[in-house]
C-alpha cells in the first residue's frame, strides 16, 4: 500500500495532475515549437535525395543548429559526453563511461535550465511591467457596462487596450492594439506606445491625434514595424466616433436593428506612411448606440485561434457568440467568448495575443 502511494505520489509531481491527452499535447507542443526554433538555423536548402537521406540531412541540421547554440564550453563538454556514451555502448564493459557521460549531460541539462530559469524570472518581470501598464479598470462611466481581458500568447506580447478619459470626465477614448511582430520586441514597442499615447492631451480631434501619433512611431519603429488599433471615441452624446488604423473592425450588436454586424471604415495601419496618406485613408465611422446595445473591439489573435485541425475561429463565430449572448451584462459576454474560443482551440498552441474589450451600453 504504501508502494502504490508512493507511486501515485511520484506520478502526480511528474505530470502536475494533467490529464494524459493535456500530456501528450503537451509533448507535442514542444516538440513542435523545439523544432521550429532550431530549423530556422538548420540548412534548408538540400538536393533533391531519398526520403532516408532526407531524414538524416534533417536529423544532422537540427544537430548542428542545436550545438551553435551553447557555448563553446557547453559545446566542448557535450560532444565529449556523447563521445563517453557512445564508447561506453561500444565496450563490453564500458558502464563507467556511460555512467559519467550520462553525469556529464545532466551536469549541463541543469546549466542550460539555470539559465532559462533567469531569463524566465527577467521575462516574467517584463510581463508584470507591460500588464501594471494597462488599466486595471475601466472608466467609471454610469451610462455603460465595459469589460475586457489581454492574453498573451508567450510571457510579454505586443497586444495592449487603454482608456483615455476626458478632462472633464463625459467621455473617454477605448483603444485596443496590435504591434506587428511576437514576443519582447513587440512588447518593447507597445511600452513605447503606451508612453506616447498618455503623452498627448486628450485630444478634441481624434483624427490629428491619431496623425501626431502615426508621425512619432515613424520615427520610433524600424522599418516594416507598425501599429494596428481601433479607437472609439465616446462623448456625451449616444454618436460614438471610430476610427479603425488597418486593424479588425468593431463588431456592433444594435438593438434597433437586432443584428450584430462589423462596422469597417477604411484605414491603415500607424508608422507605415507620411501623414498625407494615412489621412487620405483614414475613415470616421459614427455609430449610433441604444441601451442595450454591445460593442465589441478585439485582436486578430480572437478570430485567428486555430484548432487542432488547422481551422480558424473566424469572425462568424465570433459574431454568432456575440449575437447569442447580447442580452448578457459586459462581464458575461467577455467570459461566454473567452470560453467559446478556448474551448474552440482545445489543445491546439496557442500562436497569437488576444485581447478583447466589451462595453455594453445601459
Amino acid at each position: 500500500m504504501k508502494l502504490l502511494n508512493k507511486i501515485k505520489h511520484s506520478y502526480r509531481l511528474l505530470t502536475s495532475d494533467l490529464s494524459l491527452p493535456d500530456i501528450i499535447q503537451g509533448m507535442k507542443s514542444d516538440a513542435s515549437s523545439t523544432y521550429r526554433f532550431y530549423s530556422k538555423n538548420s540548412n534548408s536548402q538540400e538536393q533533391p535525395m531519398m526520403k532516408k537521406q532526407r531524414f538524416f540531412r534533417l536529423l544532422k541540421n537540427l544537430f548542428l543548429a542545436f550545438i551553435k547554440k551553447l557555448t563553446p564550453a557547453r559545446r566542448i563538454a557535450y560532444v565529449i559526453a556523447l563521445i563517453l556514451f557512445f564508447a561506453g555502448i561500444s565496450h563490453n564493459q564500458g558502464e563507467s563511461r556511460m555512467v559519467l557521460g550520462f553525469l556529464l549531460m545532466n551536469i549541463l541539462l541543469a546549466a542550460e535550465l539555470a539559465d532559462k530559469l533567469t531569463a524566465k524570472d527577467e521575462l516574467d518581470i517584463a510581463r508584470n511591467i507591460q500588464i501594471n501598464m494597462m488599466p486595471e479598470r475601466p472608466p467609471e462611466d454610469d451610462r455603460f457596462e465595459i469589460a475586457f481581458q489581454y492574453d498573451s500568447a508567450n510571457t510579454v506580447g505586443g497586444d495592449f487596450y487603454d482608456f483615455l478619459v476626458s478632462p472633464n470626465m463625459d467621455g473617454f477614448i477605448a483603444m485596443v492594439g496590435d504591434i506587428s511582430g511576437k514576443g519582447m520586441e513587440a512588447a518593447l514597442h507597445m511600452v513605447q506606445v503606451h508612453a506616447l499615447i498618455h503623452s498627448i492631451p486628450y485630444p478634441s480631434n481624434l483624427q490629428i491625434m491619431l496623425a501626431n501619433l502615426n508621425k512619432q512611431l515613424q520615427v520610433l519603429f524600424p522599418p516594416k514595424q507598425f501599429l494596428t488599433a481601433n479607437f472609439l471615441k465616446i462623448k456625451s452624446t449616444n454618436i460614438f466616433e471610430f476610427y479603425r488604423a488597418g486593424h479588425l473592425p468593431l463588431y456592433h450588436c444594435s438593438v434597433i436593428n437586432g443584428r450584430c454586424n462589423p462596422v469597417s471604415p477604411s484605414g491603415i495601419g500607424l508608422g507605415l506612411t507620411g501623414k498625407g496618406q494615412l489621412l487620405e485613408h483614414l475613415e470616421k465611422a459614427d455609430i449610433k448606440s441604444a441601451s442595450g446595445d454591445v460593442l465589441c473591439l478585439c485582436t486578430d489573435g480572437a478570430i485567428e485561434t486555430e484548432n487542432t485541425e488547422g481551422i480558424e475561429f473566424g469572425e462568424n463565430r465570433l459574431i454568432n457568440t456575440l449575437n447569442g449572448m447580447k442580452q448578457k451584462n459586459a462581464d458575461q459576454i467577455l467570459q461566454g467568448l473567452i470560453n467559446e474560443i478556448g474551448k474552440f482551440r482545445g489543445h491546439a498552441e496557442k500562436k497569437d495575443d488576444i485581447t478583447l474589450l466589451v462595453i455594453k451600453v445601459k
